[in-house]
């Protein structure tokens, strides 16, 4: 069936595609035109001669249910809040780059430029910082030319003090991520030449976008 991408057809059609996420194969059951229009990889995978096609189904077993719940509420809302009360630290910045790694997989480009533009309003408005495990998620995960992977160096390269660098667990720690240890050392050696001291950060959030686009088919 085609995608369409009318708004009459988006909310008026009931035709649904069953996505079972996860070991459990937790059941989500989403309108195909939302799914196609917000990503080129749904759009391929339900235009084609494949078998998800036929069936209006599509196994995703190594994605967390928990987090593609999260992408399903954006689609139907196109809203996403990082939680401050209940999730505090690492839970609290590990939350959406996990998400933003399920929209890099998928290719869901709106996606990961909202969820860039909460993290960088979230780290004046609510002091977020990105945690250990946060740079992990993104370094494991995310190409090399990935916005989040150069916004996370440029938060520790302008709002991590020398203390940080001194304290052991973060000396044992940084050779674990050999590629961000990387990054943030030729960070650091721009900084320390630039001639404005300005904080990339400081050029806006518009910094870490990709260009929306139609979804295309791969």
């Amino acid at each position: 069936m085609p995608c369409s991408t009318s708004l009459k057809r988006k909310f008026g059609d009931i035709s649904t595609v069953a996505l079972l996420v996860g070991k459990k194969k937790t059941a989500f059951h989403v309108h195909v035109d939302l799914l196609c229009e917000s990503s080129s990889f749904f759009k391929a995978a339900f235009t084609s001669p494949w078998k998800e096609n036929t069936e209006r189904k599509m196994k995703l077993a190594d994605d967390d249910a928990a987090t593609f719940e999260l992408f399903v509420q954006w689609l139907y809302t196109q809203q996403y809040e990082i939680t401050t009360e209940k999730k505090q630290g690492i839970a609290r910045m590990l939350e959406p780059v996990r998400l933003y790694v399920l929209a890099e997989k998928y290719d869901i480009v709106k996606l990961k430029n909202k969820i860039c533009r909460k993290l960088y309003e979230g780290r004046t408005v609510h002091g977020f910082g990105p945690c250990k495990n946060t740079v992990e998620c993104a370094y494991d995960n995310l190409p090399r030319s990935s916005p989040m992977r150069r916004m996370l160096v440029d938060w520790y390269t302008w709002h991590v003090t020398c203390r940080w660098f001194e304290h052991e667990e973060n000396q044992k720690w940084l050779p674990r991520v050999p590629e961000f240890a990387a990054d943030l050392a030729v960070a650091l050696s721009k900084k320390s030449w630039s001639s404005t001291g300005e904080s990339p950060l400081e050029l806006g959030v518009a910094n870490y976008y990709e260009e929306e686009r139609k979804s295309r088919v791969r």
